[in-house]
């Protein structure tokens, strides 16, 4: 066991941790956190025991210890040169008892252990909250000699720590420094994964300890089997001074192929590595198919103007037509494929109908930071006076007869099949020559062969 100096300690809180391994880049919104905890055989201290090393008298204020002890120790000498002494005056071959007591604050659950150092013959029991814990056998001459119980688990909060001791009858004895040691251990935690190449701002890994301003206890950081070059990262204090925290740097991971990674962060102190997996992905990419890409503000039966999205609408963060931020429900409604991986934006009529005529240019963002893509449309009306462009009414026939020729239009067989028939004829000796006209949905006449 490693002793301390023995000194008066007031009593001191545990900053019992742990440390995350935090990659914050967006690194990370993804994965869940995973924690890897390899506990390495380093114990320490936690400096809740108050007096410990019995350097104030059980008499004295501040001596943190509530004694008790059987009648047999009535003439004990209950400190002597900063350790705790004790002789069983009883008669016959009883073994007799005393308890040193004190109560400590844990804020961290853990696995502890309590050392302590005696001498000559007597068993010790350390009970947590009047629980049994662990028992030692002390059988040494007057030489003090170091001894460590066996681990036991500690929850967060008050617990009361008790040392009995049983000592044979004209038996005596030394007790000194005695400790609340505790696993001293580091954990890692991914949060913010996966990183987004090109995209995500710099990760951090966060190791959080016991001991504060140790940013020079990290020895190493590797991510696969390949430690990392300095250039690749820094270390700097966090501002509560009870961590490391460990910034990979963007130019480093963007170097990486879009994979899982496990980072492992090796210390100076001899406590196991720690390590935890985080991802790293391509920036996303999307695309926009203009479907209607025309549309007649003057035409009660126009299509509206829709676009097809390859992502889902949660990732479209925002519409916009020129530099007009358009609003959801009110100008444009968004609805997902019949597989569902698309997205459908149709621009609603209201909306078309109260733009100028013209060739527009509509914008989506997404919230992937995938890059904005565009798309363009154009808003027409049908020639102002046009009537009867379907030819569903019949024309009136006329005639042009200089040379006893006749012209003339009509609805071919007066059925109203929604065409236009021309015909020209010279008397009896012309065939009669027929072509048939018909309006397109712009409103221009064009022939039908």
């Amino acid at each position: 066991m490693e002793k301390v100096s023995k000194k008066g300690k007031t009593k001191r809180r545990l900053y019992a941790l742990a440390a995350a391994l935090a990659l914050v880049v967006s690194l990370f919104s993804g994965i869940p956190a995973r924690k890897v905890v390899e506990a390495a055989e380093v114990w320490e201290d936690t400096e809740l025991i108050v007096n410990g090393d019995f350097s104030v008298d059980l008499s004295d204020d501040g001596h943190g210890w509530s004694p008790w002890r059987d009648d047999a120790f009535t003439n004990a000498t209950w400190t002597n040169n900063g350790k705790f002494h004790y002789y069983n005056d009883g008669d016959g071959d009883a073994w007799k008892k005393f308890s040193l007591y004190q109560e400590v604050t844990i804020e961290e659950a853990g696995s502890y252990k309590i050392s302590f150092a005696a001498n000559e013959k007597c068993y010790y029991d350390f009970k947590i909250d009047n629980t049994s814990k662990a028992g030692v056998s002390v059988d040494t001459s007057d030489a003090m000699v170091d001894y460590t119980t066996d681990s036991f688990d500690l929850d967060a909060g008050q617990h009361g720590i008790t040392v009995e001791a049983s000592v044979p009858s004209k038996g005596w004895g030394d007790l000194d420094d005695i400790k609340l040691l505790w696993l001293k251990s580091y954990t890692a935690t991914v949060s913010g994964s996966p990183y987004q190449k090109e995209v995500s701002t710099t990760p951090v890994l966060k190791k959080y300890q016991y001991i504060l301003n140790q940013t020079d206890n990290i020895d190493k950081i590797s991510v696969g089997t390949a430690e990392l070059a300095a250039t690749n990262y820094s270390v700097t204090k966090s501002t509560d001074d009870k961590s490391s925290i460990i910034t990979l740097t963007t130019s480093y991971l963007d170097t990486l192929e879009a994979n899982k990674y496990t980072a492992t962060i090796s210390f100076k102190d001899g406590v196991d590595d720690v390590s935890c997996e985080f991802s790293v992905t391509d920036k996303p990419v999307h695309n926009i198919v203009v479907d209607v890409d025309k549309f007649n503000s003057n035409d009660a039966g126009a299509d509206p103007i829709t676009m097809t999205v390859d992502c889902t609408s949660d990732k479209i963060a925002s519409v916009s037509v020129g530099s007009t931020a358009l609003t959801k429900d009110t100008d444009y409604t968004l609805a997902a494929s019949t597989d569902e991986k698309s997205t459908i934006i149709t621009f609603t009529t209201t909306y078309l109908t109260s733009l100028d005529l013209g060739e527009y240019t509509a914008t989506v963002a997404f919230s992937d930071n995938a890059d904005s893509k565009t798309g363009t449309f154009t808003v027409s009306e049908l020639p102002v006076g046009l009537q009867n462009g379907s030819f569903d009414t019949d024309l009136s026939y006329w005639d042009y007869s200089p040379v006893n020729e006749y012209f003339g239009y009509k609805d071919s067989e007066g059925d109203h099949n929604g065409v236009l028939n021309m015909y020209i004829t010279g008397g009896a000796d012309v065939d009669y020559v027929s072509q048939t006209f018909i309006a397109d949905a712009t409103g221009n006449i064009c022939y039908l062969i």
